[in-house]
């Protein structure tokens, strides 16, 4: 005499409600991870704004600083001038540098789609 739990059937139907409960049980902890890893990331972002106030703040009283200095041997307002404009060609000089680097010539994966290209005229140049 065979068991339910003996018979091939039975032993498919089991099989199957235990793959089910290790998938939802597979499911669950990759949403766990999931969930712990957006709040690692949201802190993370928070600690770089914050971080990134207070460089922002810091630098401009550095500027202040480098105002003032040049104030010992040029008028307030030419000091003020030469380091504003200082810092204009700094920033329009990392920004045209920020800007090509996110053109769309360099953003196109150019090895992948070398690579993808290559892929499919393989099976043509074997067939032949």
């Amino acid at each position: 005499m065979t068991t339910d739990t003996a018979t091939l059937a039975g032993l498919t139907k089991k099989l199957i409600r235990e793959s089910e409960a290790l998938a939802r049980a597979e499911a669950a902890l990759v949403k766990s991870e999931i969930n712990e890893k957006i709040t690692e990331l949201e802190k993370g972002t928070a600690a770089l704004m914050a971080g990134g106030a207070t460089l922002v703040a810091g630098l401009l009283v550095l500027l202040f600083a480098a105002v003032f200095a040049l104030d010992l041997v040029l008028e307030l307002w030419q000091a003020a001038l030469l380091v504003g404009a200082a810092v204009t060609v700094v920033g329009l000089i990392m920004v045209t540098s920020g800007k090509h680097k996110m053109s769309a010539e360099n953003l196109t994966p150019k090895r992948t789609l070398e690579e993808v290209s290559r892929g499919a005229r393989l099976p043509k140049e074997q067939a032949r």
